[in-house]
């Protein structure tokens, strides 16, 4: 489909028919137990809101959940998925995303509902939201990223990038921690992950592991190709001592972006857990991607592999200066990279320390449980004020 004609329909979708299919089911109550969860890139339960969705059920709450990945379905089948939501939407007690979520800003929402934005990814690096027009285009200039009622991030540090972000103040965006690296400190639970990858993988058994992981470049709903590393050359300088992983984003990896690439001795990722496999890793390479803040919490060695750096920061742009508050080098050649994964030059462990202090200080094994306890109080204190009838 165009992009025009998408652009046409999803705006058609904000101003007529959601608002309209929102107010017919807001005459019912808001009921308090029933939490939505909801995500347009996958039709299973993503990462970032697996921890959350598994503490709601424990707490006895009438879980629903929405989940479709928007861009690999007809138009009938989304419309009827995105209708159902808003039916559930309506009435729900709390609702928790993890990425922009369209049908969530068509209408200003109940002040019952507490919405919480879980976001995917911690720390602030990488523009996005109202900070970039590659986020935002100007028919979700006023609609986009509204309604939350809290915005949970990994540290103190993050709460203005994130308030610029989603438009929202510090009474929304709070250090609460990121949900998701909870898994982080199960250290049981993250052995038995690597233990199982290693038995889908028995190559990588009795070597050191690198990790390629990288952004996508471009609009999130066509992202363009972009540079990748030699990986042959990098197999023939590391592939002794290491076992050599790739995982593109799961934009890039629903467009088979590695399918008829050469990739050396590189093992093709793009399926597995990034949370399994940040903890399998030895050695993190990305770019322009927040997982370099989890591997970082991780106590691991990340290195940057950005050779369109120039060209990504005229774009898009960063909340941090790129070049001064990594903890590792921005390497630009694919020798360049092998040089300082072998080792040329040391690494400082004592700046990496520091750099996951001052963007993940909130990320200490409880964020979910601080996340919960806290959209309960708002939900409590929404549902103490004088109620309403509709939206």
């Amino acid at each position: 489909m165009p992009r025009f004609v998408k652009r046409f329909f999803k705006s058609l979708l904000l101003n007529i028919v959601l608002p309209a299919a929102y107010k017919w089911h807001s005459r019912r109550p808001v009921e308090p137990k029933k939490c939505v969860f909801a995500d347009a890139r996958s039709s299973e339960m993503p990462e970032s809101m697996r921890l959350m969705h598994e503490k709601c059920i424990a707490e006895g709450l009438c879980v629903r959940r929405f989940l479709l990945d928007f861009g690999a379905c007809g138009p009938f089948t989304l419309m009827a998925h995105i209708l159902r939501f808003m039916k559930e939407y309506a009435t729900a007690g709390l609702v928790f995303v993890c990425d922009f979520y369209l049908p969530l800003y068509g209408c200003a929402k109940r002040p019952e509902t507490v919405v919480v934005q879980l976001w995917h990814g911690c720390g602030a690096l990488k523009k996005f939201g109202h900070s970039t027009p590659d986020d935002m285009p100007a028919y979700l200039s006023k609609k986009g990223h509204t309604n939350y009622s809290l915005a949970p991030v990994s540290a103190p540090a993050a709460v203005p990038h994130f308030c610029e972000a989603f438009r929202a103040g510090t009474d929304v965006v709070k250090p609460l921690g990121v949900s998701r690296t909870d898994v982080l400190f199960d250290k049981p639970s993250l052995e038995k992950r690597r233990a199982d990858f290693l038995r889908r993988h028995p190559e990588a058994k009795g070597k050191k592991v690198l990790l390629y992981a990288p952004s996508f470049r471009g609009d999130a709903s066509d992202p363009a190709p972009f540079p990748l590393p030699d990986f042959a050359r990098m197999t023939d300088a590391l592939g002794g001592e290491y076992a050599l992983l790739v995982k593109l984003h799961p934009l890039m990896h629903k467009k088979r972006a590695l399918a008829g690439r050469p990739l050396g001795g590189f093992i093709d990722c793009g399926g597995e857990d990034s949370l399994t496999l940040l903890y399998a890793a030895d050695i993190l390479v990305t770019d322009y991607s927040s997982i370099l803040f989890e591997h970082a919490l991780l106590g691991k060695a990340v290195y940057i592999y950005a050779p369109d750096y120039d060209k990504y920061a005229g774009v898009r742009g960063f909340y941090i200066d790129y070049t001064r508050c990594l903890p590792c080098p921005v390497c630009k050649t694919t020798d360049e990279l092998i040089d300082a994964v072998k080792g040329v030059g040391g690494y400082d462990y004592q700046k990496l320390s520091a750099f996951a202090s001052a963007y993940m200080s909130s990320c200490d094994g409880r964020a979910t449980e601080r996340i919960f306890e806290n959209a309960v109080r708002l939900s409590e204190a929404a549902l103490k004020r004088p109620s309403k009838t509709g939206p």
